[in-house]
């Protein structure tokens, strides 16, 4: 072998060396393209601390074990502040803390929460009614909390804490300014159109009280004044009455009916709030002049005669009168049949003679002319030779033969008379810028020391040198006389009647006496009067009256038509004053005695009262319509309730309470009364009762509304109120204590007083 050669494997590994190389490469390549081992997570332990921010508070917060990679956990927001609820979100990233609070929010109040609220003298538990947010409030009914107390209040919640402000709460009731007047029951009350309240009679601790008092709101104010009527009623001292208030052409009145003054009553009364003119009766008059048989009565015209003396009729007019401002006189004057003919001036003297204190002016028509003399005698022909006498208005403006619209105003601040003719005034001649009349008792004379003269200076008068004979011009004596060849025909005669004046209007009406009942008025100003106790026992019968006579004889004076029961068979005409009560059916309600009523929107609303068998809860509803003596005109009973929620009970205290705007109201209200169980067949007051006889007093409220099942749905607006139990109490509507509401409304507000009974508080709602 020669030198520089190697053996045989060493050259064929330098022949294939670039193949080995590239088999290499690919074992390479290929092997990288195999799947490669993973590489193992990094998990979070529970010792790894976040920071989490929530409402402005930051705490390092972390995972309560540990959690892989990419996992989640979640943790209260309370965790970092307890004003904020909802859910933190921590997820694990390799290791690190993924920290999200976007599910946190400021903490609500749920309904289960609650918190302890003062109010008043009590502290009540309150919650929500529904879950409120953070910063958000919940209004709620000051009565949630205490029944005695209105409006509302609010509770607030802030980062789940409660809260409320109770300052827009008040006093349901709050007691007024204790009135003047003696404690009393059984008494009635009724509001007035602009606010007062009048009150009348009641059973004080003497026995039946003859008493009126009015309290008149203060402007600007919820108080107001008691003060007594200036005169004591003509009417005997009752309980027990029943009363309504009526708009009339004469303006505001309120009228009476019945009562007990130690035995029950039937007559009516008529209340005049203001001045308006009245007639008097022609009948209740007494002869005067030496040839009284000369007068008489026929078809509702007062005729005299004089044939040879004189002939005439004088009223004497009650004190409740005395303060009368004006005098109406419908008459004729002629000289009778045969006699001169209208305008001529041979008739007779007819003379008015008006007694005011105790001077008797008189004022004569004569010869066509109006002529006066003052403080005259007291009987026929009054004026005397020596005194003075003047000529009032133009002559011919007392021509005989012509019916005559005669009215005398009494000024009282001039001491004066005015007379007007036809509406024209008899003023006398040469008075003074102003004066329209003659000063009472001087005749023309205003200065008592002076001459009065006419416009040529000639002496018409000379006067006396005196003091004015009248102080306060009460109204007295109204006398119509006339001298022989002379007539008149008198077809009424009125007065303007001072504020206040109460006027009878019937003595004995036709229905039972009795007291303890109810009586409302109707929108067409006929009156309904229901039930009550009378000499028989219970009652309940039901009386309507209307101002039209109907009666047989057509002309029966109106007085006399009042005291009989109409009957619609007769021909009718009106009777605006008097007008005739009409017996409806019987009620199907059991016979009773201090029940309530009130004219609503749907009707007479009756409920409650005293029966033969006990306390009554019933509700009945009267409804009618139709024409004036027809079926439907009598209208119907329906039942409403046979036993309504509240505890049966006889004496509680009701009123209505329209929508604004509206008259006729469509929520009720009644409040205490006397209730309880067994309840007393008999009631013996002053006697101690058994306890398990024993009558109670309530003074728990009651709200019903038309449109809250048609009156069949109560609501209790209180279980008690502030003032101690009581029934046979009053209670009125007052627009000046004015809140409209309804009972369906949780937010009732009785705007009313309550003079409550035998008592002498007076109390506000």
């Amino acid at each position: 072998m020669g030198a520089g050669t190697g053996p045989p494997c060493d050259v064929g590994s330098r022949r294939q060396g670039p193949v080995a190389t590239m088999k290499v490469a690919f074992l390479l390549l290929w092997l990288s393209l195999l799947p490669q081992p993973a590489r193992a997570p990094i998990p979070c332990g529970p010792d790894l601390l976040g920071p989490a921010e929530v409402g402005g508070f930051t705490r390092g917060i972390g995972v309560s074990s540990t959690i892989l990679h990419g996992e989640s956990e979640e943790r209260d927001c309370a965790y970092v502040t307890q004003r904020y609820e909802g859910k933190i979100v921590i997820t694990c990233d390799e290791g690190s803390l993924n920290i999200t609070t976007e599910g946190c929010f400021p903490r609500r109040c749920p309904t289960w929460q609650s918190l302890t609220v003062k109010i008043g003298e009590a502290s009540v538990s309150a919650s929500p009614i529904n879950t409120i947010a953070s910063g958000a409030l919940e209004w709620r009914l000051c009565r949630n909390l205490d029944t005695l107390y209105r409006g509302k209040y609010i509770m607030f919640c802030n980062f789940g804490e409660l809260s409320v402000d109770t300052s827009r709460c008040a006093t349901q009731w709050d007691p007024m300014d204790l009135p003047p007047w003696d404690k009393r029951s059984r008494h009635f009350s009724l509001g007035l159109v602009d606010g007062a309240v009048l009150m009348l009679g009641g059973l004080g601790d003497a026995g039946p009280l003859r008493e009126v008092w009015q309290w008149d709101p203060i402007e600007g104010s919820v108080e107001g004044t008691w003060t007594p009527t200036k005169k004591i009623p003509p009417w005997s001292g009752r309980f027990g009455i029943a009363a309504v208030r009526q708009e009339r052409e004469s303006g505001e009145q309120v009228m009476i009916f019945g009562g007990n003054d130690n035995q029950n009553r039937r007559d009516v009364w008529r209340w005049l709030r203001h001045q308006a003119i009245i007639s008097l009766l022609l009948e209740e008059s007494n002869a005067t002049g030496t040839q009284a048989r000369d007068c008489a009565i026929s078809d509702d015209v007062l005729r005299c005669h004089a044939q040879q003396g004189v002939s005439g009729r004088k009223w004497h007019l009650s004190h409740y009168l005395e303060e009368s401002t004006e005098v109406h006189l419908d008459v004729l004057h002629d000289a009778g049949p045969g006699g001169v003919p209208p305008g001529a001036v041979g008739a007779g003297a007819m003379v008015i003679a008006i007694e005011l204190d105790h001077c008797r002016q008189i004022f004569r028509a004569e010869g066509g002319s109006w002529s006066a003399t003052g403080c005259t005698g007291v009987q026929p022909p009054w004026a005397r030779a020596e005194e003075a006498a003047i000529r009032l208005g133009p002559h011919g403006a007392a021509y005989p033969g012509q019916q005559r619209q005669l009215r005398f105003f009494l000024d009282r601040a001039r001491q004066e008379i005015v007379l007007y003719s036809d509406g024209v005034p008899m003023v006398p001649p040469g008075a003074a810028p102003g004066q329209l009349g003659v000063p009472v008792g001087g005749g023309g004379c205003r200065d008592y020391g002076l001459t009065m003269r006419d416009e040529n200076d000639t002496s018409l008068a000379s006067c006396p040198n005196a003091e004015p004979p009248v102080t306060k011009m009460h109204l007295r004596v109204i006398e119509a006389v006339v001298w022989p060849e002379a007539r008149i025909a008198l077809r009424s005669l009125r007065v303007k009647a001072p504020a206040g004046y109460w006027q009878p209007i019937v003595d004995a009406a036709p229905w039972p006496a009795r007291s303890s009942h109810s009586a409302v008025g109707l929108p067409d100003g006929d009156i309904l009067l229901m039930g009550g106790v009378g000499e028989s026992g219970l009652l309940n019968d039901v009386w309507r009256w209307t101002p039209r006579q109907c009666t047989l004889l057509s002309d029966m004076y109106p007085l006399d038509a009042s005291r009989y029961a109409l009957e619609c068979i007769y021909p009718c005409k009106a009777s605006p004053l008097y007008g005739q009560w009409y017996q409806l059916r019987n009620a199907p309600w059991a016979a009773r005695q201090e029940h309530a009523a009130v004219y609503t929107v749907s009707g007479v609303i009756l409920l409650g009262g005293r029966t033969a068998q006990g306390f009554e809860n019933d509700v009945w509803k009267w409804s009618y319509y139709g024409d004036f003596c027809t079926l439907s005109w009598e209208g119907e009973w329906q039942q409403l309730l046979a036993a309504a929620p509240w505890e049966p009970r006889h004496g509680m205290a009701l009123v209505g309470f329209p929508r604004p705007g509206e008259t006729l109201p469509e929520t009720i209200l009644i409040i205490g009364g006397f209730g309880g169980y067994q309840p007393y067949s008999k009631i013996i007051r002053g006697q101690p009762q058994a306890g398990e006889d024993k009558i109670i007093p309530r003074s728990d409220i009651w709200c019903a509304n038309k449109d809250f099942q048609n009156w069949r749905g109560w609501t209790e607006i209180a279980p008690r109120g502030p003032f101690s139990p009581r029934a046979q109490s009053a209670a009125v509507i007052a627009p000046t204590l004015w809140r409209p509401s309804t009972c369906t409304s949780s937010n009732m507000v009785a705007s009313a007083l309550c003079n409550c009974g035998w008592g002498s508080e007076v109390w506000r709602a």
